[in-house]
């Protein structure tokens, strides 16, 4: 090996053993300033199904006391229809006023279209549903929301995760995916249509072609976080524990697009296909809930994670969800700095470098 070779050889490594030195000390010093009940619940918001079944770590809503952890999963095959047009919304919540949301198995929580959908938009909710619309509740859950009294059953979604799969290879799929988490979580489709283009436009909007690129450990993730909306009596925030309304309005309407909305565009006349996994955490009490646990509360870790989704300013995300978990940890690890007024001898070094990449991977600022 000449000199030269030899010097460029030692370079790298140098740069490359520092860069590593930089992302140790930002997962060492992220997971210092977190408890592990705080570190799970971060989990539950990144990868819903693959995190521990935690509570929200919070007194928000209300003391949470002992409480039980369901968690479910619902896949589903979603087309764009003959206008080039689809899409797949959650509504995990719903309350009292509301005959959706909710972790039951008699009450729609997912909206999804068909290679038969004729539209080019979200309709108004509570309009009639169309053909080429399917509508699927909690299917493995043990509970009915019919007959439910208030003593029985409160709820609150502590994660949700949809996962999108495109299924034909990057020669024969087009189009895009745009992955939306509607502010406040007020609903996209309250009175109006919601038409793809402004999906697309919403300023937190993530939209990415609709191929299979990367490696497969790489994922397409809509993720929900906590945001209060208030915008009925009942609507109390998210970390609130709802009380379920016991008598659904049925037959149902179109949906609430509140929680996730996944769109998909592409060329008419040429469909694309996409399975869609849908996975949600929720905590419960009450009368009918087994299993229950005391839970822990952690102001301190609440208050770090709280400043991390203010952060987030692009909904959703694309890669690895471990490197994910590492880029929310980093502005946990940001924030606690700033608050407590010092910074780290290394500051400069991570913020540019390692921070950098971390913060655009995961869609904050």
């Amino acid at each position: 090996m000449s000199l030269q070779k030899s010097k460029s050889h030692k370079i790298k490594k140098t740069i490359s053993d520092s860069f590593q030195r930089d992302f140790e000390e930002i997962k060492k010093g992220s997971r210092n300033e977190m408890t592990t009940v705080s570190q799970n619940y971060l989990k539950a918001i990144v990868d819903t199904r693959s995190a521990p079944k935690v509570g929200v770590p919070t007194n928000i809503g209300g003391f949470p006391g002992r409480t039980g952890i369901v968690r479910y999963t619902e896949q589903v095959e979603v087309y764009t229809g003959t206008a080039g047009f689809g899409y797949v919304s959650v509504n995990l919540t719903g309350n009292q006023l509301s005959p959706y949301g909710g972790p039951f198995n008699d009450t729609p929580v997912i909206e999804y279209t068909s290679a038969v959908f004729t539209g080019n938009s979200i309709a108004a909710m509570g309009s009639p549903v169309p053909a080429g619309m399917g509508q699927n509740s909690w299917q493995k859950s043990e509970f009915k929301r019919a007959g439910l009294v208030e003593s029985d059953l409160q709820y609150r979604v502590v994660g949700c995760t949809i996962k999108v799969f495109p299924e034909a290879s990057a020669l024969s799929q087009n189009g895009r995916i745009i992955l939306l988490e509607p502010p406040s979580h007020a609903p996209l489709n309250s009175s109006f249509i919601a038409t793809g283009p402004a999906i697309e436009n919403a300023p937190t909007a993530r939209v990415i072609r609709a191929v299979q690129t990367g490696e497969l450990r790489e994922q397409v993730v809509l993720n929900w976080h906590p945001k209060g909306y208030t915008g009925d009596k009942f609507g109390t925030g998210d970390f609130d524990f709802q009380t379920a309304n016991p008598t659904p309005v049925s037959p149902f309407g179109i949906l609430p697009a509140t929680d996730l909305v996944v769109a998909f565009q592409c060329s008419t006349g040429t469909p694309s296909q996409f399975h869609v996994e849908v996975t949600a955490m929720y905590e419960l009490r009450g009368l009918r809930v087994t299993n229950v646990k005391p839970r822990l509360v952690d102001s301190r870790g609440m208050d770090l994670i709280q400043n991390v989704f203010s952060s987030k300013i692009i909904s959703g995300y694309i890669g690895k969800p471990e490197h994910i978990y590492e880029s929310y940890l980093y502005k946990i690890w940001e924030g606690a700095r700033k608050v407590g007024g010092f910074l780290s001898k290394h500051e400069k070094e991570i913020t540019e470098g390692v921070g950098r990449g971390l913060k655009a991977l995961g869609g904050f600022m």
